[in-house]
């Protein structure tokens, strides 16, 4: 483990002026991976921190990062690290016909090239043309569903920045910010040491700074051995791609996805951040048990995602639901069942959609179930569910 504090400036060049003591010079590139959790800070976040970077010469934190072959994830500081990435863009946006003003600004943004921030599961997503840089966002490449809260974060920076009346006082807060000094620290890959995860759970956990869903993680990484964390990654990258899906369904995010699972199909009594009499639900498992656990978790949110989607189309006629929906395909009930069910996950109320969700895992996990019920019961359940859901 290699710790120094470093200014923005050089944390951005990658180049503290001390060659193979920090950054390793051939892998001069920082990468958010896709096991990471989505950009996620509020405008109130935003608006603080260049406030106050407005004022002083700050102390941004702590920075986490991981050492690979080609380049440094970012474990820990990723949404700060953002953030005054977005905040260079727009100074350089706003020194428009001011070319070596703008040149030094990409100098950081771009030291080596390409633009050094590189977020997985994002793509490239910023342009550079005509002597502006602007966000650039692929669809089929935004795989979290971040578009619109980096438009809103690139927004929400702007119009703080055009409060700067005079170039003076822009160069001022370009000064204080690459100012700002934060302590970095990184797991080197030649170095025998705990999981970078765990180091950034112990960090953070004990300052209460986590999500459910981060600590939830932490564990996840505690519980496996080294060897199977690559595997862990793919596994968890599935998860949170179903924790996003549910967004639509009206969840907030992959903490209370993991919650109400938890809450529902585990049936325990435990409380939201997942740590009852000390013990955190997951302290004792095994990787087995662990790994069981997150795939049951990806086919809970898969079994509804699955149905949502047949559900929009007009062939679909839950012949994989029932034993002999074959032999109603041809009557109208099937448009009300889908009517219902789309009504009833689009409930504001979660817990009036839970009982819907369990009974879709319940057909999914067990192929025995879909095989005995029968369609006039199938439609009975749906009903009587759609009773409870808007009462």
């Amino acid at each position: 483990m290699r710790s120094f504090i470093v200014k923005i400036e050089k944390f951005f060049k990658m180049d503290t002026g001390i060659v193979g003591s920090n950054f390793d010079p051939e892998k001069r590139k920082l990468v958010i991976p896709l096991y990471q959790r989505e950009y996620k800070w509020t405008n109130e976040k935003i608006v603080s921190l260049i406030n106050d970077i407005g004022q002083r010469d700050k102390f941004l934190g702590i920075i986490i990062l991981d050492e690979q072959d080609e380049c440094y994830e970012i474990v820990d500081g990723q949404q700060r690290i953002t953030t005054c990435f977005l905040t260079l863009l727009g100074l350089h946006n706003l020194y428009a016909g001011s070319p070596r003003e703008q040149e030094s600004i990409l100098r950081l943004l771009k030291p080596y090239g390409e633009f050094l921030l590189n977020n997985h599961s994002l793509g490239n997503f910023v342009s550079h043309a005509d002597g502006m840089l602007s966000l650039a966002i692929d669809d089929n490449e935004d795989v979290y569903y971040q578009k619109e809260d980096f438009c809103r974060a690139n927004a929400t920076i702007m119009e703080q920045l055009s409060e700067i009346s005079s170039q003076g006082a822009l160069r001022e807060f370009k000064r204080k910010l690459l100012d700002c000094e934060l302590l970095v620290l990184i797991n080197d890959q030649h170095q025998n040491t705990s999981p970078i995860e765990q180091i950034f759970l112990d960090i953070n956990e004990k300052a209460q700074l986590l999500e459910v869903e981060d600590i939830f993680k932490g564990y996840c990484f505690e519980n496996y051995d080294d060897a199977y964390h690559q595997d862990l990654r793919s596994t968890w990258v599935d998860l949170k791609k179903q924790g996003m899906q549910f967004t639509r369904f009206g969840f907030e995010n992959l903490s209370q996805y993991i919650y109400l699972y938890l809450l529902e199909v585990d049936s325990v009594d435990i409380p939201e951040k997942l740590t009852k009499a000390g013990k955190h639900y997951l302290h004792g498992k095994d990787m087995d048990a662990t790994e069981a656990l997150l795939k049951d978790m990806i086919l809970y949110g898969e079994a509804t995602t699955g149905m949502s989607t047949a559900i929009n189309s007009d062939d679909y006629r839950f012949v994989d639901v029932c034993a002999n929906s074959h032999e109603y395909r041809n009557q109208p009930d099937h448009k009300m069942l889908k009517i219902m069910l789309k009504e009833m996950l689009a409930a504001k109320a979660q817990y009036q959609k839970l009982p819907l969700f369990y009974l879709l895992y319940s057909l999914k996990t067990n192929p025995a179930l879909p095989r005995s019920i029968m369609h006039p019961q199938f439609r009975s359940i749906v009903t009587n569910l759609y009773i409870y859901a808007t009462s």
